[in-house]
């Protein structure tokens, strides 16, 4: 009964002018060993709603936030650690935590729930495997305005997985370069997404859209990214589209740059006519593995590409394949009998 009484309490918080008596109901109640179960589920969702007090700073004094904070913690002591968790809800809001507690926070939740998280050996050939650090999300921090140190405890917390489409927009749409060149350096795959229209989309359609309000550091921050990424045909005249409907706002010089630059990552005109390495020297296969373009890739081999070719740093096709989480590009590496060389994903 106390678990339910437990479940309203935090669920009405958050609508009431005076929160003083709801915190102190749900204070008492964890003293007396309540917790916030529904069935056999912590209930996360519940306590999501609940930390968005935190950003409500009109009605509710720092106290009040120093309180949900402190309760925040308690719940988050009492959870069971469950493979099953589902902390969605929690992204969001713990940036509205009080700065000392923030971190902290973060830390807990790692030592709670990272013993669910797979090994990098594991993701590679399961890249699609679920586990509850899995749902972290930085996006937010990043909109936000939140330090650098907040968005990347926040990308940590995920990995393997590497960040969605929707952290590298918000980057781009804030201005926030440094959490972009952070994904750069790191060398993430640039993610793509394939919408419900049948139509893709890239940070680059994003970047585009900042070039052409007089903008343009990302995009060539990531026409700089090395290897050079590969962008699918649609995106990439999606792109042309908007940059050269808005030729007043980038000078001519740089429009033809940004253009040669968009030719070299179609995978379509780079198979047919394409130079046979990037600017940085990676060849086209190395490229098709990293971004685990199989169709591509099937291409490359067919046209007598030598499949155990070593990029700059020093890697096979079949490692990018494998390091990036392409368990098909693999598969087919393997089949087409790449030397497997055992080596580090980061060069």
């Amino acid at each position: 009964m106390n678990n339910q009484r437990l479940i309203v309490l935090i669920d009405l918080a958050p609508n009431q002018l005076d929160i003083k008596p709801f915190l102190r109901a749900i204070e008492l109640l964890l003293d007396d060993g309540a917790m916030p179960m529904q069935g056999m589920q912590y209930s996360w969702d519940k306590i999501g709603r609940f930390l968005e007090i935190l950003e409500d700073t009109d009605r509710y004094q720092y106290e009040d936030h120093a309180r949900v904070a402190r309760i925040f913690d308690r719940l988050l002591d009492k959870a069971p650690a469950q493979r099953s968790a589902h902390l969605a809800a929690l992204w969001r809001e713990i940036v509205y935590l009080p700065l000392p507690q923030r971190q902290e926070v973060l830390q807990k939740i790692k030592e709670k729930f990272g013993k669910f998280t797979p090994s990098r050996d594991t993701w590679q050939q399961e890249p699609n495997v679920d586990y509850p650090l899995r749902s972290a999300d930085a996006s937010v921090a990043v909109s936000k305005q939140a330090p650098l140190d907040v968005v990347q405890a926040l990308i940590d917390l995920r990995e393997p997985t590497p960040p969605e489409i929707r952290v590298w927009d918000a980057a781009i749409n804030t201005s926030r370069l440094d959490v972009l060149q952070l994904l750069i350096q790191r060398r993430y795959e640039l993610p793509l997404e394939h919408r419900e229209s049948g139509a893709w989309s890239s940070p680059f359609l994003s970047a585009a859209q900042a070039a052409v309000k007089g903008d343009t550091r990302a995009l060539e921050m990531m026409i700089n990214m090395s290897p050079e990424p590969l962008i699918p045909d649609d995106v990439n005249q999606r792109m042309k589209t908007v940059l050269f409907r808005s030729m007043d706002a980038i000078p001519e010089a740089q429009l033809r740059h940004i253009n040669d630059a968009l030719n070299a990552m179609s995978s379509l005109e780079s198979l047919t006519d394409g130079p046979a390495l990037d600017a940085h020297g990676y060849s086209l296969l190395a490229r098709a593995a990293v971004y685990g373009d199989l169709s591509l890739m099937k291409g490359i081999l067919d046209a007598g590409a030598d499949i155990n070719a070593k990029s700059p740093d020093g890697l096979t096709a079949l490692t990018y394949a494998r390091c990036y989480g392409h368990p098909e590009v693999v598969q087919l590496l393997q089949q087409r009998h790449a030397v497997d060389r055992p080596a580090s994903c980061r060069p």
